[in-house]
């Protein structure tokens, strides 16, 4: 059977994120299946949150949501870097192996869905962000006991999702895709505010897996006439 250390050490070399002014290791991580009961606010009208056959990410297309309401990712949390990401055992590998060991609170009150989620907020200049390994929660009561509660901040989230296939391709091409959709489109940037990833638990070793990623967007803004 593959070892779970062995598919995220060759995607933590490979898959390192690049957009201005901050560079985001990206990491394969797992999930169950979203829930239909998570919504969100895309244009006018209340949806769920996208599930693999609501977007491609064959062409690097732009779709855009609002998440109206605030969530947490309620997990273990580091402090970590792009350059500690590629150490061997990288800070986020090791949270993640604890995690497995320890459990991932899925006995929270407050729950939302089925997936598990990685958060990464609080960026700095200094190239240092907080990465939050967990479940999606609608509360940041009731903790249990050990995990802390990161806010996932309300705002728009340009929302881009896999094909299904082996893992370090779909993630390849989901976070190419990534870059190359928000380079494209000149009404936004990243906001460097919050960002996150919903993945599926239970294929993540298999050929027919598949990743969620949520990137916080904001808008150009304009220059002032001189």
């Amino acid at each position: 059977m593959t070892s779970f250390r062995s598919i995220v050490k060759p995607l933590l070399l490979l898959l390192v994120f690049n957009l201005p002014g901050i560079a985001v290791p990206l990491t394969f991580h797992t999930g169950h299946a979203v829930s239909a009961s998570i919504a969100v606010r895309a244009g006018s009208t209340m949806t769920p949150l996208l599930r693999a056959s609501d977007v491609s990410s064959t062409q690097p297309s732009l779709k855009k949501m609002t998440l109206s309401k605030p969530l947490y990712v309620v997990g273990y949390s580091i402090r970590t870097s792009s350059a500690k990401e590629m150490s061997d055992p990288s800070e986020i590998q090791a949270l993640w192996m604890r995690s497995i060991q320890q459990g991932f609170f899925t006995k929270d009150p407050h729950r939302v869905g089925h997936r598990l989620a990685g958060l990464y907020s609080a960026y700095a200049t200094d190239g240092t962000f907080t990465y939050t390994l967990g479940i999606l929660a609608d509360s940041p009561d009731d903790l249990p006991q050990g995990a802390a509660a990161h806010l996932v901040k309300t705002g728009v989230y340009g929302v881009f999702q896999s094909d299904q296939g082996p893992l370090t391709k779909i993630m390849r091409v989901v976070w190419e895709n990534a870059s190359k959709a928000i380079a494209q489109d000149h009404t936004v940037v990243r906001s460097l505010e919050t960002d996150y990833e919903l993945f599926d638990e239970d294929t993540f070793v298999g050929n027919h897996t598949n990743v969620q990623v949520y990137i916080g967007l904001k808008p150009v803004r304009k220059k002032m006439p001189e």
